[in-house]
């Protein structure tokens, strides 16, 4: 058992955060970009453009303008986040540099993630909802009715 403690700590250290685990939708205007985040997951500490701002929430979005990067720090690694246009696709390129924790060597993986929603609506999500203008008179409960 001892044996194995060591390899499954490596093993742990090399698993790093994928582009679909961290973004719920993820979108590409002309003007401006969007990410959300899971409802579940890792929390990032936040910069834009080198700037603290804070960190990460579950179904947080950001929307930055076209020139503005996102940096996403986790106890070892760096992710950093960039609006693309690739093969006339758009999406974000995420650029995630690990550094071992034994060794100390750095890893850099570069992905592409596609503009997408997400498949099913956050549940605290109302579509339906309807709000109410300052103009409409308030409905009373009926039990305040009498």
């Amino acid at each position: 058992m001892k044996s194995l403690l060591p390899f499954l700590v490596i093993l742990l250290g090399a698993i790093r955060v994928s582009a679909g685990d961290m973004f719920r939708a993820v979108e590409v205007h002309a003007e401006t970009w969007e990410v959300t985040f899971q409802e579940k997951g890792t929390r990032f500490l936040l910069k834009l453009d080198d700037v603290d701002r804070g960190v990460s929430g579950y179904l947080q979005t950001l929307r930055m303008k076209r020139s503005e990067r996102l940096t996403l720090t986790e106890k070892h690694s760096r992710i950093e986040v960039r609006p693309v246009d690739e093969n006339g696709r758009k999406g974000i390129e995420i650029k995630t540099t690990s550094q071992d924790r034994f060794t100390g060597q750095e890893t850099v993986t570069i992905a592409f993630e596609a503009d997408h929603q997400a498949a099913t609506a956050p549940p605290n999500a109302a579509p339906d909802s309807k709000v109410q203008s300052k103009d409409e008179p308030q409905s009373k409960p009926a039990s305040a009715t009498r």
